[in-house]
């Protein structure tokens, strides 16, 4: 599997970790006229395991994207809109939908790694959070120096 492929796996499981238990049942007028190849999409794996710490980790690191990028992948993942809905609702041409959750999701990886190397530095320092490591040097906050370099 690719990185791409290995990421959009911890998405999906990110997906079912936060989407409502009963958001697409087989009752739903979308899943009875879902097309074949969007059926994988909506039917749930009744055996596999969500993985909690990792999609906890995601959450974190969803908060560090823009609005749009939020939307797009939510609308994507936990929502599980078709094409043709993500190009109404977000006002995309319809050829380019794929292309920008793409972008979105390489954007998301990107600060999913931004985080993860943040907690990783914490745990090595002994601090308990990447705010209190950045408390630790001179950080300016509006106009006011704070830290251990503040005068």
């Amino acid at each position: 599997m690719s990185e791409d492929q290995i990421f959009r796996a911890r998405i999906v499981n990110w997906a079912r970790y936060i989407r409502p238990s009963r958001a697409h049942s087989p009752t739903t007028m979308l899943f009875r006229y879902a097309s074949s190849w969007q059926e994988e999409r909506y039917r749930e794996m009744p055996g596999e395991k969500i993985d909690v710490d990792d999609a906890q980790l995601l959450e974190k690191s969803f908060t560090w994207l823009d609005a749009s990028d939020r939307k797009l992948l939510k609308d994507w993942y936990v929502n599980l809109y078709s094409i043709g809905k993500m190009s109404r609702v977000n006002h995309i041409f319809f050829r380019n939908v794929v292309l920008r959750v793409q972008a979105a999701e390489r954007r998301f990886r990107d600060a999913v790694e931004s985080v993860s190397a943040r907690f990783d530095n914490c745990q090595k320092t002994g601090f308990n959070s990447p705010q209190e490591n950045l408390n630790r040097g001179s950080v300016k906050s509006h106009g006011k120096t704070r830290g251990l370099f503040a005068p």
